[in-house]
């Protein structure tokens, strides 16, 4: 992930994350998302073998992630 640095914090550019199908890093950088614009990751769908609700659950929270 590209980020650029200030003095007083971060700025992370927007991005695909790769998931690698695993449902835990997915749930992590799900979670980067919904705090960051523009962040995507390239298989969500891996965290339904855990939690078949995280999207539901995400979008409740009014989450920003873009799923491809």
């Amino acid at each position: 992930m590209s980020v650029e640095e200030f003095k007083d914090g971060l700025n992370p550019k927007p991005t695909l994350l790769i998931t690698h199908n695993d449902h835990s890093v997915s749930i992590s950088l799900a979670l980067i998302g919904s705090k960051v614009e523009g962040i995507q990751l390239n298989d969500p769908g891996c965290v339904f073998k855990t939690c078949p609700l995280y999207s539901s659950l995400l979008e409740s929270l009014h989450s920003n992630i873009r799923h491809l």
